[in-house]
């Protein structure tokens, strides 16, 4: 049996640099951080957060996994309900979090900032959510906190 075309072209492609060093440290740095979802500390797993068969390197954000097989977490969620239903029932956008998480990586301060910063802003938006039905309109995304705050860097 061969291997389909697509395949064998994803793996001919090498992710950054000769031998995916860059790739391996960033990921590294994800699995350091708490869960973005619902706070479980590291280790987390590289949920990526970008389509197509080549995702940018960048586009992971942490979220818990399982200890074992039968254990529910964010990750498995994620892929459960579908990756549009899980980010919009948070309220944030992975790829703009992932996007700001490439930027600072490796620097384990500020990612860990920028974690709890997504989370603040996730409780917030639920918070209003929550409140909808009291006549309060709840914020469209929880992402302005993601735009005001960059861990320090742009």
């Amino acid at each position: 049996m061969t291997m389909p075309r697509r395949i064998l072209r994803a793996l001919a492609q090498a992710p950054i640099g000769p031998d995916g060093r860059g790739l391996m440290k960033h990921q590294a740095f994800i699995r350091s951080l708490p869960c973005v979802a619902c706070g479980k500390p590291a280790p987390s797993e590289c949920a990526r957060v970008g389509g197509g068969l080549q995702p940018h390197d960048g586009d992971a954000v942490p979220l818990c996994g399982p200890e074992t097989v039968w254990d529910d977490c964010c990750h498995c969620r994620q892929h459960q309900m579908g990756r549009a239903r899980f980010w919009s029932e948070l309220g944030i956008d992975p790829r703009r979090l992932a996007d700001r998480l490439w930027q600072i990586s490796g620097d384990s301060e500020a990612g860990q900032h920028m974690v709890r910063r997504a989370r603040q802003a996730i409780a917030r938006y639920r918070a209003a959510s929550e409140m909808s039905g009291s006549g309060v309109t709840p914020p469209r995304r929880a992402d302005a906190v993601l735009d005001s705050d960059t861990g320090g860097r742009r």
